[in-house]
């Protein structure tokens, strides 16, 4: 059997404490079979993980789109194949996603954003969810704006 100790678990952040720290116990194929709060009372050994987080499921800090969504060209007409999307995530181990966006004009960028603002503030406990979004090239900054188009 192992142990892996001082482990922090994804939470809403509203509930997060960075103080609460759980153990994980393993068997020999390294399947958890347990999962306790290291405040139990309880003196625990094993692979100390320094409060460092660990997710059942995958998080993909830069996603670009599928099931033919763009992120730039995002409007409320999207919002069905948005949430299929968003299931077919789920279903394939994806527990959060951070939508991508590249070159495009700012008022795509603000209708895109508002769609994913509706998507955020909705809650389903088995959907994949969004953590924000990522902006590149221009928006980061006109200077270095690597293959983006300025002009978008």
């Amino acid at each position: 059997m192992r142990r892996i100790i001082n482990i922090s678990l994804p939470q809403p952040i509203k509930n997060f404490s960075s103080e609460e720290l759980w153990f994980f116990e393993l068997d020999k194929k390294n399947i958890v079979i347990s999962v306790e709060k290291m405040s139990n009372g309880k003196n625990v050994q094993g692979e100390d993980w320094h409060g460092d987080c660990v997710s059942p499921m995958a998080v993909d800090l830069q996603f670009n789109g599928g099931l033919g969504i763009e992120f730039p060209t995002l409007t409320l007409d999207d919002l069905g194949k948005l949430y299929d999307l968003l299931d077919l995530l789920w279903i394939d181990g994806v527990e959060y996603i951070s939508p991508t966006f590249v070159s495009c004009s700012i008022s795509s960028l603000r209708t895109s954003l508002e769609v994913l603002n509706i998507v955020r503030k909705e809650k389903f406990s088995k959907r994949c969810k969004l953590l924000g979004a990522h902006l590149e090239g221009p928006f980061i900054s006109p200077n270095v704006c690597g293959a983006h188009d300025l002009n978008a």
